[in-house]
């Protein structure tokens, strides 16, 4: 079994790439689990479904799926690709 990852970034870090790399401001705002659900509801989601995906995200911030894994870099034999040059490749 593989566990792929790359090199870790933060809602905060997308946000600051995105901006250098556009020219535009791009902005993180810390949401809560609660109003995170609760927003999805506002957008018609049941609230099971909403929960669920809220209850991801908590996760994700507590870092349940963080890795030191190098199993990418060693399949693909080279560094992936780092932030910056994704957001680069995408625009």
């Amino acid at each position: 079994m593989y566990e792929l990852a790359g090199t870790t970034f933060t809602f905060a870090e997308l946000a600051a790439a995105v901006t250098a790399a556009t020219g535009t401001t791009v902005e993180y705002t810390t949401v809560t689990v609660d109003d995170l659900a609760a927003g999805m509801v506002a957008t018609g989601m049941d609230e099971g479904t909403a929960g669920f995906w809220a209850s991801i995200d908590a996760s994700i911030a507590r870092g349940d799926l963080f890795t030191e894994s190098t199993d990418l870099r060693d399949l693909i034999g080279r560094e992936p690709t780092s932030l910056e040059d994704a957001i680069r490749e995408a625009l």
